[in-house]
């Protein structure tokens, strides 16, 4: 099939494209930093956060140097949110004492304790305590700053010829041409694409984008648990694409492993539960990644185990 190009505005009509979407004009360059050591004297950390782009720090993280000092445990966590901050700050919150409470934690079973503790913390946000408690955290974030799509074509040509934006680090590079005019968009169909593909795009992208509460919201997360005594031990759990690096003299060692909706197995997965992988690479058309606390409106099947 053949290609064509359109004109129509990036920003009008049907909105942001791709990228862009939910970005502000410019990012949140303030960064969070913190450093500190337990009594205990085990384990030392640091920590730097950045808003980036996004209207609002969705992202949480935990660091307890001495979560169990009898144990010469340390708990370290990071949360990615998307579609709002309350679920990243929840799980953060209460990752630890659910963790701790466990019996596989305290029997010493920590690898299956870190793994049963993700299975808890997602079923608790489903819960009516949990769904409460993302709506009471959600009225307490910080107002959002505007995003592009609240802009109009207008006043974003005017930051644009301003230099106050760069289309380049939108994502849309070449949006205008020397006159400060639209370029044209050139589209090329992919071979064989049908209709019906987009339409269940859209479907699939609606029931995220306008599900309620959790429904619509989630976070990645990846967890280290450090051991020391006389065998020393760092024990990692993941959800999503966050993560973590052992670094040791010149070498890096990864010690998670990304769970992205192109691979075969969580492509697999994701079908068997009902859903699609869409051409880009997205959950139904939304999210790039394939696992993930909270986000219900791709769990709705009952019928599934919630490993499934």
């Amino acid at each position: 099939s053949g290609c064509s190009t359109s004109s129509e505005s990036y920003f009008g009509g049907t909105g942001i494209m791709g990228a862009s979407m939910g970005l502000m004009v410019k990012p949140e360059m303030e960064k969070e930093t913190q450093d500190g050591k337990g009594v205990s004297g085990c384990w030392a950390f640091g920590i730097s956060a950045m808003q980036g782009w996004r209207p609002g720090m969705e992202d949480a993280h935990l660091a307890l140097p001495d979560f169990d000092t009898a144990r010469q445990l340390g708990l370290f966590g990071v949360f990615d949110g998307h579609g709002g901050a309350a679920v990243a700050r929840i799980v953060a919150e209460r990752l630890p004492g659910m963790l701790r409470d466990l019996p596989l934690f305290q029997a010493g079973k920590y690898s299956e304790a870190l793994y049963e503790a993700f299975f808890l913390l997602d079923a608790f946000v489903d819960s009516p305590d949990g769904r409460r408690e993302v709506a009471r955290v959600t009225a307490e974030c910080c107002p959002e700053a505007p995003t592009l799509e609240e802009y109009d074509d207008e006043a974003l040509q005017r930051l644009v010829k301003s230099g106050d934006i760069d289309p380049n680090d939108l994502g849309l590079p070449g949006l205008f041409n020397e006159e400060g005019e639209e370029e044209e968009e050139e589209v090329c169909p992919e071979e064989g694409e049908e209709e019906e593909e987009d339409d269940e795009s859209a479907e699939g992208n609606n029931a995220w984008a306008n599900g309620e509460g959790p429904d619509g919201m989630g976070c990645t997360a990846v967890v280290a648990l450090v051991c020391g005594g006389k065998s020393p031990e760092l024990i990692v759990a993941n959800a999503g694409d966050s993560r973590c690096i052992l670094a040791r003299g010149k070498r890096a060692l990864s010690m998670s492993r990304d769970h992205k909706p192109t691979l075969k197995v969580e492509r697999r997965r994701i079908k068997k539960a009902g859903g699609f992988v869409s051409m880009d690479g997205r959950v139904d058309g939304n999210l790039n990644l394939s696992r993930a606390l909270g986000d219900f409106a791709y769990k709705k099947d009952k019928s599934l185990k919630a490993s499934e």
